[in-house]
């Protein structure tokens, strides 16, 4: 699956997590943006990936992931990726002092479901996610597509996209009012 689309499906997904929990603003809208960032960081072991251009050294950490496996290895496994990001993300935070380090938590329940996000979109294409208990080791979900095929982008143009616009409208319009 492209990058915009993972974007888009970790805004609807960070809408929801947001409009589920009660949070001050401030919380809410870092844990939105941490579900969005969550929904790409399993890429980051994809050296042109949105995860590994999106910051300085982005490349560098990518280089580093690739080299305990390649892509769609073990950052694609739900069992290894998204609690490895989760508690990445949890401890890093839970040192620092102020909101966000007693909030740490919060943020790493976000980097889960938006890591989880993404698992659940790629489990939508065509190559799936490895898997133990998998068929041929990998997991397959609904009717496949092929990542950046024109049946990828017509889910873009007429769904991903606008209902993560109309989620992130609904969810700021309830956190900031």
């Amino acid at each position: 699956m492209m990058g915009r689309s993972h974007a888009c499906h970790g805004m609807i997904v960070g809408s929801a997590l947001v409009y589920t929990l009660p949070l001050a603003p401030r919380d809410a809208v870092l844990a939105y943006a941490v579900t969005v960032i969550g929904s790409l960081a399993p890429d980051i072991d994809h050296a042109r990936s949105k995860a590994s251009l999106s910051f300085h050294d982005g490349r560098k950490l990518s280089w580093l992931v690739t080299r305990w496996g390649g892509h769609r290895t073990w950052t694609h496994r739900p069992e290894v990726g998204p609690p490895v990001f989760a508690l990445v993300t949890t401890f890093a935070l839970a040192f620092l002092d102020g909101p966000l380090g007693t909030m740490s938590w919060l943020y790493g329940l976000a980097m889960l479901v938006g890591a989880m996000t993404h698992l659940y979109g790629d489990a939508r294409t065509l190559q799936g996610i490895p898997c133990r208990w998998g068929k041929d080791g990998r997991i397959r979900l609904g009717k496949t597509i092929e990542t950046g095929s024109d049946a990828e982008e017509r889910r873009y143009a007429l769904i991903y996209r606008p209902v993560a616009v109309l989620a992130t409208a609904a969810t700021a319009y309830s956190v900031l009012l």
